[in-house]
């Protein structure tokens, strides 16, 4: 099962790689999402719905 979602992203940072020495980027995203809208409803709420997922991303300038 598939469904959209949207994340909080924020900028975390821009500096210049110094093992390629080239300008990169930094990123970092959280979001919630429950289980149950995925059909994973199994022991709610003994184990909670909420799944916090944070993703951390690094852009570099090729």
């Amino acid at each position: 099962m598939t469904k959209p979602v949207t994340f909080r992203a924020k900028l975390f940072g821009a500096a210049t790689n110094p093992m390629s020495k080239k300008a990169s980027i930094g990123f970092l995203g959280r979001m919630v999402i429950h289980r149950s809208d995925f059909g994973v409803s199994k022991y709610v709420p003994v184990v909670s719905d909420e799944t916090v997922l944070v993703i951390n991303a690094a852009f570099e300038l090729q």
